[in-house]
């Protein structure tokens, strides 16, 4: 159950059927940060790699705000130093980059760059016990940055959705 859409459009586009997911369900995740292993490699098969502090977590971890139905997570808690700046960085570029975040209060914003040009962003506020859908598409882009304002210390992220650059097709303008 997804409540509101943040979405940020620099490009007329079309989607492909090439885009990857991250559902973080691929493994058996704990429950608590103490006993996480780093992401950062995880899935560098997939040419995308983590810099951060998040934690792949089991939904045992039962955070306030964050709605069933995932198995995992990318799990941020303050109270244990866990708390963004997230970067993505991608192998190849991408135009399409979505997940879903959760949390109790504040705001998620995701920044979208070209190595070190920023090329767009978009910002969501959270809804208490809420997925929300955070996108960006259109300019080619090979790096997300993910922060936060005024959240609390628990908020997470799930599926992670992106579509490399050479499977999107710029949709012609009439003349």
């Amino acid at each position: 159950n997804k409540r509101s859409i943040a979405t940020l459009l620099f490009g007329v586009i079309s989607l492909d059927a090439n885009a990857s997911v991250i559902s973080f369900d691929d493994f058996r995740a704990p429950s608590y940060f103490g006993f996480h292993t780093p992401l950062s490699e995880r899935y560098a098969a997939l040419g995308v790699h983590f810099q951060g502090t998040g934690a792949v977590l089991s939904s045992a971890a039962s955070f306030d705000g964050v709605p069933s139905g995932s198995a995992n997570y990318l799990a941020f808690n303050g109270n244990v130093n866990s708390f963004p700046p997230e970067t993505i960085l991608f192998d190849s570029s991408i135009n399409s980059f979505k997940w879903d975040f959760a949390g109790t209060s504040g705001s998620a914003t995701l920044t979208a760059y070209m190595g070190d040009t920023r090329v767009g962003d978009a910002t969501i506020n959270a809804v208490f016990g809420v997925w929300n859908e955070m996108a960006l598409s259109g300019s080619a882009f090979n790096r997300v940055v993910f922060t936060v304002r005024d959240t609390d210390p628990h908020f997470v992220v799930d599926n992670l959705r992106f579509t490399p650059a050479t499977a999107i097709a710029a949709v012609p303008l009439p003349a």
